[in-house]
């Protein structure tokens, strides 16, 4: 299922905002109906940031703002009705998503489709 792997969110925000992100980071996931996922498959990754910093802090807003967030949704597992406009609205949902958290941030979304033929294994 979606692994979202976020690079750029800058150091210092709270827990508890790091929580709010991931949730709504997952319902602009699981609100692509076609997608037929719950929040319970989707996946977020917040790597270390990288030591430069890269982001500039906005007052009003409240949060740190990063200059510049790359996402890579990851694990999509290819299926006929994943087509590319389904992908290519699933990295809007998520990129909008992501823009209410950082404004001024440049956002990218990148979504690569898998296909579990290639090797894949999971155990709960």
């Amino acid at each position: 299922m979606p692994v979202l792997i976020i690079y750029g969110i800058p150091r210092g925000i709270s827990e508890k905002h790091i929580d709010l992100l991931q949730g709504t980071l997952k319902s602009a996931v699981t609100e692509i109906n076609e997608l037929a996922i719950d929040q319970s498959q989707v996946t977020c990754l917040l790597p270390l940031q990288h030591p430069e910093p890269r982001e500039i802090f906005i007052p009003s807003s409240g949060w740190p703002q990063s200059k510049e967030i790359i996402i890579f949704i990851d694990g999509l597992f290819d299926k006929p009705q994943r087509n590319a406009k389904v992908r290519s609205k699933l990295a809007e949902s998520v990129g909008k998503a992501m823009k209410k958290f950082f404004p001024e941030a440049l956002v990218e979304v990148f979504v690569r489709p898998f296909n579990p033929d290639q090797g894949f294994w999971a155990e709960k």
